[in-house]
């Protein structure tokens, strides 16, 4: 009896460092190994054993007596094998972890299971004959199956350390996490503001080198806003900015002194946080005096004269308006100050002060 020779499978499986689940460093896949599997039982398993089948009948049509029973063998001892490789495929299948992929290769072997018992049951050879090709067809087969099936494994370790690198969609566009791209740019509102703004008192601005260059800080105390150049604190300033402010109601009754020493102008003070800029302080006022004769103001910060003021009353009891400023400079910055005005008489004399007073306080 004349047997047709199976060519062995074809494709050289080794085993491979994947990328994915399912996916290999050199682009082959599990499903185009599968499909290697596939077209070997399709164009050389089959083919080879229809051609073992077909001299095996040519050669032994006369002994078919007992052929049924030995199909039915065979068939059986087929079953026995195929339970067999399912139950090493159902333990790859664990490995892998992969529903889908266990079902498509179960699906697949069970086709060819199907096929190859169909044709079985059309067969009608002596037993001995058949008993002996079909063992070494199932060997040759089990044989190619097994070593094919076992290139596949996952390493677990591999699978993990793949996965370990994935990234998680909530991760795009999170705080601490990875900018989304939208047309293949970065969002503008996942961009960092290039001069960011602080505020807070002058004395918490931090160091000038905490924050990158252009970075700003507005001082809530001073008014005054500032840029670090990196090592440095830059004042912009506070230009035109109104620190302080009061003003006396008319309808309160003028203040008189005979005093030759300095005294209070009753509300005429005001509280001023120093910056680095100076600053100026303005007063007006209605003065007047029982003689003719000089009227002394000063301007005290902090408690210290820092400038007086002259005026003349030409006439007794004459109302003049008197005003003056002066530029401070070389205070603590972020120092709060009381400004106030007072005044004294010449001696011998009553100074009066009235007219809606006020005083004020400008940065420069």
């Amino acid at each position: 009896m004349a047997f047709t020779t199976i060519t062995p499978f074809p494709s050289i499986l080794t085993p491979m460092a994947n990328v994915g689940p399912l996916t290999y460093a050199d682009g082959t896949t599990y499903l185009r190994e599968l499909a290697y599997i596939k077209d070997w039982l399709n164009g050389v398993l089959v083919p080879g054993f229809n051609a073992a089948i077909d001299n095996a009948i040519d050669e032994y049509q006369t002994g078919v007596t007992n052929a049924e029973e030995t199909v039915t063998a065979a068939q059986a001892a087929w079953a026995a094998t195929w339970e067999a490789w399912q139950a090493n495929i159902t333990l790859e299948l664990a490995a892998l972890n992969d529903a889908a992929l266990g079902d498509l290769i179960v699906d697949e072997l069970s086709n060819t299971y199907a096929a190859l018992a169909a044709l079985i049951d059309t067969l009608t050879v002596a037993p001995d004959e058949l008993d002996a090709a079909a063992t070494a067809i199932v060997n040759d087969g089990a044989s190619a199956l097994r070593a094919a099936l076992n290139t596949l494994y996952v390493n677990e370790a591999d699978n993990t350390a793949a996965l370990a690198l994935k990234l998680d969609a909530s991760a795009r566009g999170a705080s601490d996490g990875v900018a989304s791209l939208v047309a293949g740019k970065v969002p503008v509102a996942q961009l960092p503001a290039t001069t960011p703004t602080y505020t807070g008192t002058y004395a918490a601005r931090p160091a000038a080198a905490t924050y990158p260059a252009g970075t700003l800080y507005y001082a809530t105390d001073t008014l005054e806003l500032y840029r670090t150049t990196g090592a440095a604190w830059v004042v912009f300033g506070a230009a035109g900015n109104e620190l302080a402010f009061t003003r006396i109601d008319p309808s309160v009754p003028k203040f008189d002194t005979a005093s030759t020493t300095y005294v209070d102008v009753p509300g005429l003070s005001i509280n001023v946080t120093a910056g680095e800029r100076p600053f100026t302080v303005r007063f007006q006022c209605a003065g007047a005096a029982d003689a003719p004769s000089p009227v002394k103001y000063a301007l005290y910060v902090g408690g210290v004269l820092r400038h007086e003021f002259d005026f003349r009353v030409s006439g007794i009891d004459e109302w003049e308006t008197f005003t003056g400023e002066y530029a401070m400079r070389g205070l603590t910055p972020g120092t709060s100050y009381v400004a106030k005005i007072m005044v004294k008489a010449w001696t011998g004399t009553t100074c009066r002060t009235s007219g809606a007073p006020f005083i004020q306080a400008v940065g420069l």
